[in-house]
């Protein structure tokens, strides 16, 4: 599949061809031309869940039962308003669009009876609360500027809730789209039942009710009522982009990057932690690993600034062994995975050879080589918390993680506690599954996003997890003979990665 699932058709049989067509390349050109990135995305969801129905071992997300969805009420107490909403597995959303009328939000065509039957239209500021009136989690956030948002965006959503990110929407996606078959892009589990036309195949199995309400351009016009919506995420892309959640009329669902000028409506999502986040880089002194740091609130290795073989984590034992990096594969299980660096970086003078090659080539540079003899190969990179005894710390306060890096393929960003510290192979830590990207990009990891794989053995609580994490993994697995390419530049808490230039 391409990026551009969509199929357009209006539902006004009065229109042209021709003005068909010049709606069409409107709504196209909106999501600017970040054609090669919604591949990408796209890519990777396939790959992903088409290794999940092979292994049970490569998704960090897992299907949820129509049958399990349980309906509930949100009361916003801004303005009296009643929602309906809807708990889909580990997350519960708003089953209606948001209407809380503040500036920068707009009823479709003008007509306030619209806001009441479809919600309110906003741009991105208006819905991250770019003016800071509600938190300063998305405070400064607008168009042509970048503001590194902390998650979770309380945004414009009431009391307890936040505005969904892209890894908000993508767990939901996962959870209502997966089958037998794979994985699903006409997303018509979670469109309402009425509204997208006859030739629609729209069944609401999730009860998440997405309406076709159309969007406002930002040539101030409206369009695709009947057709298409969008929903914002609270993850920025770049000055003028930040990512939105598509649905088009007959197939077509896509995660995409398009303009913060845009409006488009606002589902929110409940918080399922305490807002724990973390601070500002610009509140720290320096922003590098060399800076002083004594609480474990935060945390940044940056290659580029302090090429040292281990990670300032903030805390600290007896062993003086805190955030050295190290790689393990599945040799500990009889496989023959390995990961080969450059073979011009030799160890220093001290035995040491990750600072050496982080000082080389700006940061940890490899290739995952999958070998056979055991049945799902694997490898990958890692740090310990507090020390080589491994002692778990409680990391809330990070609120997340970033990571700058350049994959070939997807992997997977693993928290593990103190208990499952020494488990070659452990099935119960929760993870999050990053993209590939052919170059160098940051991303940011908010603990939302973390979920135990579907083949768990031992189900847990992350509120649980986050008192006692020991080892951070980078883990890429995949097919005996095939090889991963990889470069990591940078990891922190969450917002401390620096942009890529």
């Amino acid at each position: 599949m391409g990026a551009f699932l969509y199929i357009f058709r209006i539902m006004k049989p009065r229109l042209s061809l021709f003005m068909l067509f010049v709606l069409a390349v409107a709504f196209f050109a909106a999501c600017t031309d970040y054609v090669e990135q919604v591949d990408g995305q796209i890519a990777v969801f396939n790959e992903h869940e088409n290794a999940r129905l092979e292994s049970m071992r490569h998704s960090a997300e897992y299907w949820v039962n129509p049958v399990d969805v349980l309906e509930d009420s949100l009361f916003d107490e801004r303005d009296a308003k009643t929602y309906r909403t809807v708990a889909i597995g580990s997350q519960t959303w708003m089953a209606e669009n948001l209407n809380y009328e503040v500036e920068g939000s707009y009823c479709y065509n003008g007509v306030d009876s619209n806001c009441t039957k479809y919600g309110r239209l906003y741009t991105w500021a208006a819905a991250m609360d770019g003016a800071g009136q509600w938190s300063d989690h998305g405070k400064g956030c607008g168009y042509d500027k970048l503001c590194a948002p902390k998650y979770p965006v309380k945004g414009v959503c009431p009391d307890g809730w936040h505005i969904p990110s892209f890894g908000d929407w993508e767990t939901l996606l996962m959870a209502a789209n997966y089958d037998l078959q794979g994985y699903s892009y006409s997303a018509n589990e979670l469109k309402s039942k009425k509204g997208w036309g006859t030739n629609a195949s729209a069944n609401d199995l999730y009860l998440f009710s997405a309406f076709p309400v159309g969007i406002k351009m930002n040539n101030g016009k409206y369009y695709y009522e009947g057709s298409r919506t969008a929903f914002w995420t609270s993850t920025e892309q770049a000055k003028k982009q930040a990512s939105a959640f598509r649905l088009g009329f007959s197939s077509g669902a896509a995660l995409e990057f398009c303009d913060k000028d845009e409006g488009y409506s606002v589902r929110c999502i409940k918080d399922v932690l305490n807002e724990y986040t973390a601070t500002s880089s610009s509140e720290f002194p320096g922003s590098s690993s060399s800076s002083s740091i004594t609480d474990g609130t935060w945390f940044l290795w940056n290659a580029f600034e302090a090429p040292d073989g281990f990670v300032v984590t903030g805390f600290a034992d007896e062993s003086g062994t805190s955030g050295y990096w190290y790689d393990y594969s599945d040799t500990d299980v009889g496989g023959k995975s390995v990961i080969m660096y450059p073979k011009d970086v030799e160890e220093n003078d001290f035995g040491q050879f990750f600072p050496v090659l982080a000082e080389t080539y700006g940061g940890l540079k490899g290739m995952v080589s999958f070998g056979d003899g055991f049945e799902f190969p694997y490898a990958g990179l890692a740090f310990n918390v507090v020390g080589e005894t491994r002692r778990g710390a409680d990391i809330h306060e990070w609120g997340g993680l970033c990571l700058s890096y350049m994959s070939t393929t997807h992997f997977i960003v693993e928290i593990v506690t103190e208990e499952d510290a020494f488990v070659s192979d452990d099935l119960n830590s929760f993870r999050a599954s990053l993209p590939k990207h052919p170059s160098v990009d940051r991303i940011d990891i908010p603990w939302e996003r973390f979920r135990q794989p579907a083949f768990r053995t031992e189900l847990k609580n992350i509120d649980d997890v986050l008192s006692k994490v020991a080892v951070i993994k980078l883990h890429f697995d995949g097919e005996t003979g095939n090889t991963v390419d990889f470069l990591v530049n940078a990891i922190g808490s969450l917002g401390q990665c620096p942009r890529p230039d």
